[in-house]
């Protein structure tokens, strides 16, 4: 009868703890680490023909907040460059997106014979723990176009690069 009374109070004393009134927290999900160099190409068509050039985006990390320096060679192996910034949003199940920006200021486009030139550009891209691509928007202003450098205001360009 002894060993019954030690089980039903084992029983009882386990049964209770896991009614604990401290609710349950699920553990945050972590985000994805992207901090580094990731290098590939920047592409646009004009006049249908496909042009690619080598970018690169070196990437610091702060929770789901990443920055750093981009630097995209033109054709004339001119290095032009801002600093972008990008957050991270979804997850390991519906994918990982950044929502990038990065702007070009005076200056920028100097060594293509444009020292008024600027840019902005946006766009989401998607992650993996090993790259990054996705469609941006650049947006130029005037000078941009009468300085014929580019031919449009805005333009589509693909970015794909992976983690060095």
């Amino acid at each position: 009868m002894l060993r019954i009374a030690i089980a039903a109070v084992g029983v009882l004393a386990l049964a209770l703890t896991g009614c604990s009134s401290v609710p349950y927290t699920a553990p945050t999900p972590k985000s994805l680490e992207l901090a580094g160099t990731w290098v590939g190409t920047d592409s646009v068509t004009q006049a249908n023909i496909v042009v690619s050039v080598p970018i690169k985006w070196t990437t610091t990390q702060n929770g789901t907040t990443l920055t750093g320096p981009v630097e995209i060679t033109a054709p004339t192996g001119v290095v032009i460059g801002g600093t972008a910034n990008g957050t991270i949003s979804g997850s390991q199940i519906s994918g990982y997106q950044i929502a990038f920006t990065m702007s070009l200021p005076p200056g920028t486009y100097s060594a293509l014979g444009s020292s008024g030139c600027t840019a902005s550009i946006s766009g989401t891209l998607s992650a993996t723990a090993t790259t990054i691509s996705g469609t941006v928007t650049y947006r130029y202003n005037q000078t941009c176009v009468d300085s014929g450098l580019v031919t449009v205001l805005t333009e589509m360009q693909q970015y794909s690069m992976t983690k060095q």
